[in-house]
Parts: C-alpha cells; sequence; structure tokens
C-alpha cells in the first residue's frame, strides 16, 4: 500500500520501469526483482540486503511508495515519510550507459515481467521530488513539479454537468461602459460574449445546479456520493460552499420527488473547499483521485465542482482584466475503479491500451510569481477605542481590492511551462500527443490555446475551445467545456484527452484521461 508498511515476498515484487529514449517515448519495461543482489538503503538508518538468490522465503518489511523521475534517478514520494530515489549503473535493460527513468511503484504486483538487469541497484535519500520529462533536456528546461502515473487502483470520470448565468453579455455590451470595441476584444481573446451572475443569482445556486446534472448523467443520486470537493476562488461565504453544495445537491433532488423534511438525518455527503484559481478543478480533479486511488479510504466516489464568479472581483473600469472573465460551473463524478474490469475496487495491472479514467497527472507552482495574478487584501483601518485613555487597538476591516494581472507575463509563463508539463503526464502514461485526441485547456486566450498547441505540434482541430461563449470562468472553464464536449457527442467513451490549468499561484497542473 502507498504510503504504508507491507510484507512483501521477492516472488511479488515488481518493478514497472519507463525509460526516456531520445525521441522522448516511453517504452513499458516491466522487471522482476529476481537473482540480483539488492541493497535498499533507508536514509543513514535502515538498509536491507537481499544475497542472491532471492527465495520464496526471504520478505522484508519496508515502506512502498510512488516512484518519480529525475536525471539519474528516480524518487519515491510518499505522503509521511522522506523522499527516497533510485540509481543503478545500468537504468535500461541492454544497454550500459546511463538512462533516466520514470519508475512507477504503483504498478507493484503486476504480471507482466521481463528479465531482470544483471547490474544492482541502491535507493538513496534525495531531498527534491523534481521530475524530468526528457533525459536530454538542459536543467534548464526542465519542468519541476512530480509527474505520478496512476497504476493498479484507478478513478474515471462517470459524468460531467454545467450550469451558467442567464444573463449574456457581449463585447457590443461591454463597448457601452468601458473603452474597448468587439474587434479589440476578438482579436486580443477570442471571447465574444460572457456569462454575468445577476444580483439574484449565487454561485453556489450554480454549482448546485451543475453537480446535479452530473449526477444524472452518472444516473446517480446525492446518497451515492462519499465526498464533494469545490475548488473556487470566489465563493459565496469566505469559509466556503462545498458543503453547503453537498446539502444542496440533497435537498434539491428531495424537493423534486416531494419529500424534503428538515430534520432527515442525512444532510449530504462530506465536503471541503481548495483554491488554485483556474488551476482549482485540475486540482480538485487530482486531489479526487488521490482519495480514491488510496488503499486507505473508502470512498467509491466524489463529486469534483469547480466555480469562480470572477466578473465580482474584476474593476469594470480597466479594459483589460473586465473583458476577459465570466461567471460558471462545470462539475465531474469520479468513481474508484477495478483498472481492468471497470467495477469498483482493486484489480490486476491495468492495459493502457483500453483502461479508462486517469491515467497520469502533474502539480505545480511557483510562489515567487504570485504578484502577476492577484485579488489582494485591501482592508480598511479601523480603530478600536479603549477605555481610560488607553492607546486603541488598529486593526483592517476585511475587504479585497479588484482583480489584478500582469496579462504580458502570465502569457510568457503559459508558454514556457505548460507545454513541458503536458509533454510530462503523456509519456508518464505511456503515450505520445499523436495518441491524444483532445486537447483541453483552461480556457483563458485564444491565443495561450494556440501556443501551446503550436508548442507541441497538436492540430487546432484537437483542441476543445468554448471560450469565445463563456469567457475565461477560471476553476469552471475546465469541466464547462469538458460537459459541452460531451453533450455535442465530441469527446466519446474511450477518447483520451490531455488538460492543463495555469493561472494564481502562479500554478500550472496537467492530466491524462480517458474519457467514460
Amino acid at each position: 500500500p502507498s504510503g504504508g508498511v507491507a510484507d512483501i515476498s521477492p516472488k511479488d515484487l515488481r518493478v514497472s520501469v519507463l525509460p526516456f529514449s531520445q525521441k522522448r517515448r516511453l517504452a513499458p519495461l516491466f522487471i522482476q526483482i529476481a537473482s540480483t543482489p539488492l541493497e535498499i538503503s533507508f536514509g543513514a538508518q535502515r538498509t536491507w540486503e537481499a544475497e542472491a538468490p532471492l527465495t520464496q522465503s526471504r520478505a522484508s518489511r519496508f515502506r512502498v511508495s510512488a516512484l518519480q523521475a529525475r536525471s539519474g534517478a528516480a524518487n519515491l514520494v510518499g505522503p509521511s515519510h522522506p523522499l527516497y530515489a533510485v540509481s543503478s549503473r545500468q537504468g535500461h535493460v541492454g544497454e550500459t550507459r546511463r538512462r533516466s527513468t520514470l519508475v512507477s511503484a504503483s504498478s507493484f504486483l503486476s504480471p507482466r515481467v521481463e528479465k531482470a538487469p544483471q547490474e544492482s541497484g541502491k535507493v538513496r535519500r534525495t531531498d527534491s521530488p523534481s521530475a524530468l520529462f526528457d533525459a536530454s533536456a538542459s536543467p534548464g528546461e526542465q519542468t519541476p513539479g512530480a509527474v505520478s502515473f496512476c497504476g493498479t487502483v484507478g478513478c474515471r470520470i462517470i459524468g460531467v454537468g454545467s450550469a451558467v448565468p442567464t444573463h449574456e453579455m457581449t463585447n457590443d455590451d461591454m463597448a457601452e461602459f468601458v473603452e474597448t470595441s468587439d474587434e479589440w476584444i476578438r482579436t486580443r481573446t477570442g471571447i465574444r460574449s460572457r456569462r454575468v451572475l445577476s444580483t439574484s443569482e449565487s454561485l453556489r445556486s450554480l454549482a448546485v445546479d451543475a453537480a446535479r446534472r452530473a449526477l444524472e448523467n452518472a444516473k446517480l443520486k446525492a446518497s451515492d456520493i462519499d465526498l464533494v470537493l469545490h475548488a473556487s476562488s470566489s465563493p459565496d461565504d469566505l469559509f466556503g460552499d462545498a458543503t453547503s453544495i453537498a446539502a444542496g445537491i440533497v435537498q434539491a433532488e428531495r424537493s423534486q420527488e416531494g419529500s424534503l423534511q428538515e430534520s432527515d438525518a442525512f444532510a449530504g455527503p462530506a465536503g471541503f473547499d481548495l483554491t488554485a484559481a483556474c488551476s482549482g478543478f485540475l486540482v480538485g480533479l487530482i486531489t479526487g483521485n488521490a482519495f480514491l486511488t488510496s488503499p486507505c479510504c473508502p470512498y467509491k466516489r466524489i463529486l469534483v465542482v469547480g466555480a469562480d464568479a470572477l466578473t465580482r472581483w474584476v474593476d469594470w473600469t480597466d479594459r483589460n482584466t473586465c473583458v476577459l472573465f465570466g461567471d460558471g460551473a462545470g462539475a465531474v463524478v469520479l468513481e474508484r475503479q477495478d483498472a481492468k474490469t471497470g467495477s469498483p475496487g482493486v484489480g490486476a495491472d491495468p492495459d493502457r491500451n483500453t483502461r479508462r479514467g486517469i491515467l497520469s497527472y502533474m502539480l505545480n507552482s511557483d510562489g515567487l510569481q504570485a504578484h502577476q495574478l492577484t485579488v489582494p487584501f485591501s482592508g480598511t483601518l479601523h480603530e478600536l477605542k479603549r477605555a481610560g485613555g488607553k492607546p486603541a487597538v488598529r486593526t483592517s476591516q476585511g475587504r479585497y481590492a479588484p482583480l489584478s494581472m500582469n496579462g504580458r507575463e502570465v502569457f510568457k509563463f503559459v508558454s514556457r511551462k505548460v507545454p513541458p508539463a503536458i509533454e510530462a503526464v503523456v509519456q508518464a502514461a505511456g503515450l505520445t500527443t499523436n495518441d491524444v485526441d483532445w486537447l483541453l485547456l483552461h480556457q483563458a486566450n485564444k491565443r495561450i490555446m494556440d501556443a501551446v498547441a503550436e508548442r507541441l505540434k497538436m492540430p487546432l482541430s484537437k483542441v476543445l475551445c468554448n471560450l469565445d461563449k463563456y469567457g475565461n470562468t477560471s476553476a469552471a472553464s475546465i469541466p464547462l467545456c469538458l460537459d459541452e464536449a460531451v453533450r455535442e457527442g465530441k469527446v466519446k467513451p474511450g477518447d483520451i484527452v490531455v488538460t492543463a490549468g495555469f493561472g494564481a499561484g502562479l500554478t500550472w497542473s496537467a492530466a491524462v484521461f480517458r474519457y467514460g
């Protein structure tokens, strides 16, 4: 189990090694640790050494966790213990020169094996979880962050839904109160219109509508959901809306059935909020996947909602930012599955040619660039007077300033960071960009989306886009676009989708999934 302690005999131990070739393509190679002498060091204190030949009777208690790629080594990333790395004089069977590899411990207990290398390996401690998407890349070109290949236990997307406000604001409407025009906005952003929450609408109700549609699409009820993850940077309540959304889908369902009772014991599934701006939904998706693939987690289904109303936080006199954003909500239902049969539970090693669900992912952030895109706190001074002539206590009355963005720097950041991240997760899934059916990017700006596709050498016909109708809906943009593409018949069950989110933080994330 990932991050846990287990008794594993040598006959059961498998290591899945994905060597990087000079063409940036990964070829799966499964190695069984058999008669090779092996030394595994845990920091400077614990060492287990297996003498050759290993036998069935020999077993050792040690931690198993996910292995990630690094130049000349592969990191073991665990939730509650230090990082370790595998290094070897022979990084690829049949080759003598050293080669960086991506190793997945989640593929342990795999029945697919090849001849073991004849060189010994050693596990050593490392302090960096940085991942390498290309062995030949220079340090300056490498993408920070750990790439995870999702192995034996999987989770798949079984339902999608979305909702947008009723009020539509076109570019011509915008030109009536800010110095701009339809041509100016379209040529620079690709946006023609956006939806804006009215004073009678709430983001919470929008999120509930999107969640209910996702449940209907999955043919499920609220009681079938174990957890609600709500990604938003602009909730109705500063404390978060997840629990209210969870309760809302239950109440809406019971109201429809005519059985609404305030005293009913089931108020909805558990829920919590997370904030990662425009990367929020993808962070929620990856978080949900981590829950469902954990051996200690009892959950079977998780509802992931991305919802934002950034039109509440823009400066409506700043034409560089107010024209970009729209409001919306999107949701997906994730289900734990047997990677081979598709049923809930744990299965055999997946066949990545047919397996559905989340195949690989990556999370990244660079807080040193956070100032490039912010909604900063801007409280007003408030003095609390005290008796007896004591000095007043000075504090701030909470409020936030309008959204501020350095568009040029954000564009450069996305162009530099996102394509390598996409390449990394595609390769970690054992695929190439030619295998990808659809590129689903955060709907920020048409120029950005075209630049990323061009860098990846992917045709624009594979790029999913509804930016022109809704603008930048932040955490809602990816699920909103996915839902629309599914309902229009573009994305079909079995299609491979690579998705990437990027934005404030600065954050960027990517994932590969086979839909359905």
